[in-house]
């Protein structure tokens, strides 16, 4: 739809999927369970209150911040397939779409997305980055920088096939992680 007049901000709406989601060409997502087995987990459906949520929001923080859109968390999401061409919508769906399932393990792809057709984003689970490190230091190894450092968004007109970039996680300083 439309997002208003040129210079307004734009609002786009992010999601993550349930795990099971189907993932074309991946299988079904896991990425909830993942990231729960790597930072622990409150529980339940409310994915705001578990250890982990807060490197999500603070990313997409922290592009609101750069300029220019406004992202909002959407907390439904109706699991209709990652990778086909369904849009988001409010109250639905997220148009951004996070998902994750083994990719090609460690060391690969760390995520890739399907742009331009729509915002789905699929993590590697299979990534043994994060659970090498020891547990105390998860929250320093991945930070706000680390989801949009890894991620490359091409402009309009570019190939409609999948966009797989490498990235590696920044460390940051933080209390109990050297």
């Amino acid at each position: 739809g439309s997002t208003g007049s040129q210079g307004d901000i734009a609002t786009i709406t992010w999601s993550l999927v349930a795990d099971g989601t189907s993932i074309v060409s991946e299988g079904s997502s896991n990425l909830i369970s993942y990231m729960d087995g790597l930072f622990g987990s409150s529980g339940g459906s409310n994915l705001t209150t578990r250890p982990w949520f807060s490197l999500f929001q603070e990313s997409f923080d922290r592009w609101t911040e750069l300029g220019g859109i406004k992202f909002v968390y959407e907390p439904n999401d109706n699991g209709v397939q990652m990778g086909g061409n369904t849009a988001g919508s409010l109250g639905v769906r997220g148009d951004i779409r996070i998902g994750g399932a083994v990719i090609d393990g460690a060391n690969g792809t760390l995520a890739y997305t399907y742009l331009p057709n729509n915002g789905d984003m699929v993590i590697d689970t299979g990534e043994t980055t994060l659970s090498s490190r020891p547990s105390a230091c998860h929250c320093a190894c991945i930070d706000s920088e680390s989801l949009p450092t890894g991620i490359e968004m091409p402009s309009a007109g570019h190939s409609s096939r999948p966009i797989a970039r490498t990235a590696s996680y920044r460390a940051a300083s933080s209390p109990g992680c050297a």
